[in-house]
């Protein structure tokens, strides 16, 4: 296994970056998206802050330019990610309230650290959490 998954520990106060601000459909510098295919493809979500259990939250599809809200669950359903945050790393775990295995993102710089596919670390499909980690 990579050293990208990591077992996941208790959790006690979950980090989270200060410039927190709600999902609206875009991934833009400071945030992770979760994309529901590889490469970025299909509905995504954006995330600020840690989410202990993703089964109400919901992807967001682009029709032309803009985002629309969906009533696609994003639980299990997560196949790429994109951390656009340089001074924070996302923990994906695949399970509610922070448990099971994470997976931590690298930090991302000016284009974002994306990984296109989960599988290679048996994470496809399973994240239903996330936290924040070593942030700066």
């Amino acid at each position: 296994m990579s050293a990208l998954l990591a077992s996941a520990v208790a959790v006690g106060a979950v980090a989270t970056p200060a410039w927190a601000d709600e999902n609206d459909g875009y991934c833009t510098e400071r945030e992770v998206c979760v994309f529901e295919h590889w490469y970025g493809g299909g509905g995504r979500r954006d995330y600020f802050n840690a989410d202990p259990n993703f089964t109400d939250d919901t992807f967001w599809y682009f029709s032309g330019s803009w985002p629309a809200p969906s009533n696609a669950i994003v639980n299990d359903r997560t196949s790429s990610v994109l951390n656009g945050d340089a001074y924070c790393k996302p923990a994906l775990f695949q399970n509610a309230d922070y448990g099971g295995n994470a997976l931590i993102i690298p930090y991302g710089d000016n284009d974002g650290y994306m990984v296109n596919d989960l599988s290679p670390w048996g994470m496809n499909d399973t994240i239903s959490s996330i936290a924040w980690r070593d942030c700066l």
